[in-house]
């Protein structure tokens, strides 16, 4: 790889740049790039990097005009968004579908204002027997982002070691509060840890050199360790001994049920993806920019010795969190398998009435000339959702409502929970989703019922639409 020298009045965008990584990134390009940091927390935000010149910008990063508008002028974007914090206080969502959702929105955005290259941080593909779930899931940001024709350069890792990063203080945790860490056989893998200094470095070189548009780079530190010996280096730099032992049996769920017991604070989504990767063996291809990275490359204990547990966006989240609670926000998101020839459009004209069958007699669903609906309760036409169709906003592949009233939703002009049917370009499913939902009734009754009934009825319709697909299919 050829490094070129650096246009500084290039503009370069980082979606997600409250956590540890893209925090430490905006430092290391900020008088390179003019840099542009984009977070979901107006908090985050308004802390800045004092002294630095990063230009800091609150984003909704579920808005696709949000995030169309926070990158215009960009020339490149390094894109580190991901859902292991609550994005409501009330989330109703697989972080997989969330995070499809958020990199939809940001690849349409790239490919409107023609941004250069999208370099995107992703995790190691697993070696061996591994699930072709698992390989989608950790395949399909990519895709995503690839979708609309902007070249992505995708950088691949394992653990990531540096100030505030959640997963050496998940294992941190962990270790203190267990004088024996069990590590089950079937965890014993192997991987490189990276320095993020180093992941930096490879970072840096790829936005400066223009043949890594496009291509894919595995990269790691200098040393293939064990889990059990990554748990004793993290163990010594607190002061610990020997903290990690083998064991023979320890059924996954059990394993998982105590590692959150003993990381309380730990998101379960980053949990749950430590987890699934700790199975697999990470290895690493040869490939330039691992070459280009090797010299000087840190050890993880000399890593560990620069480490902080404290994540950079530990002040903003605690006031996010207040903020949640305040306006009682919810996010539901699921994704819908579509029969062939099928849009959101088509799955929206559906959707209502199958609801008015799911819940007969008690509910009825009401379409009104301009494409809106009503949910009333069945009889006394007493709106419990009003849904307006924003036209200038739908088309076949997205439909977009507005929850504009009803006994079950409160809005305001300032915030209006809104309704998408969205169909993803990259498989035939369609993604339903409601953002800044407030809801009416009082916060616990309302989690213990609507909530509640909202879960079953989505779940409900997932399986009605498989079942459906598969009969079109057979037939």
């Amino acid at each position: 790889m050829d490094t070129q020298s650096t246009d500084s009045t290039q503009a370069l965008a980082i979606v997600g740049a409250s956590g540890f990584i893209g925090t430490a990134l905006c430092r290391y390009v900020a008088h390179d790039y003019a840099t542009r940091a984009l977070t979901r927390s107006r908090h985050r935000a308004a802390e800045g990097s004092p002294g630095s010149p990063v230009h800091w910008q609150a984003c909704d990063f579920f808005s696709r005009g949000a995030m169309r508008e926070a990158l215009s002028g960009v020339d490149q974007i390094v894109y580190l968004a991901h859902t292991r914090v609550p994005t409501a206080r009330l989330d109703q969502a697989r972080c997989s579908d969330m995070d499809v959702l958020q990199a939809d929105n940001c690849a349409l955005a790239a490919t409107h204002h023609g941004v250069r290259q999208i370099i995107y941080l992703s995790g190691l593909l697993p070696e061996g027997n591994v699930s072709d779930q698992m390989l989608r899931d950790r395949s399909e940001i990519v895709k995503v982002l690839e979708n609309y024709g902007t070249p992505v350069t995708v950088i691949r890792t394992s653990l990531v070691v540096g100030p505030g990063s959640s997963a050496v203080s998940f294992l941190t945790n962990v270790v203190r509060r267990l004088p024996i860490m069990p590590i089950p056989r079937w965890a014993q893998t192997m991987r490189q840890p990276i320095a993020l200094a180093d992941l930096l470095r490879a970072i840096k070189c790829c936005l400066d050199d223009p043949g890594a548009s496009g291509r894919s780079f595995d990269i790691g530190g200098p040393e293939s360790l064990s889990t059990t010996e990554i748990v004793d280096r993290i163990a010594e730099s607190n002061g610990r001994k020997r903290s990690a032992r083998l064991v023979s049996w320890f059924p996954a769920t059990l394993y998982g049920w105590l590692l959150r017991t003993f990381s309380p604070s730990t998101h379960p989504g980053l949990i749950s993806f430590f987890l699934q990767g700790i199975r697999y063996d990470m290895k690493i291809d040869d490939n330039p920019l691992q070459k280009k990275i090797a010299q000087g490359a840190l050890s993880l204990s000399t890593a560990l010795k620069d480490i902080s547990l404290t994540s950079p966006r530990q002040s903003s989240l605690g006031r996010d969190r207040k903020d949640f609670e305040r306006s009682s926000s919810v996010r539901s998101i699921q994704r819908i398998s579509l029969p062939d020839s099928w849009s959101s459009e088509s799955l929206s004209e559906y959707y209502f009435p199958w609801l008015t069958k799911l819940v007969w007699p008690f509910v009825y669903s009401h379409r009104l000339e301009d494409g809106s609906w009503r949910i009333e309760i069945r009889g006394i036409k007493l709106a419990l959702l009003c849904l307006r169709l924003s036209e200038s906003r739908s088309s076949e592949h997205r439909q977009l409502y507005f929850i504009t009233g009803g006994l079950l939703a409160t809005t305001s002009k300032e915030s209006q929970g809104r309704m998408e049917f969205r169909d993803l370009a990259m498989e035939p499913s369609t993604i339903i989703a409601i953002h800044d939902f407030t809801p009416k009734l009082p916060w616990r009754f309302y989690h213990l019922t609507q909530a509640t009934i909202h879960g079953w009825v989505m779940g409900r319709f997932q399986k009605h639409m498989r079942r459906y697909g598969a009969k079109k299919d057979s037939n």
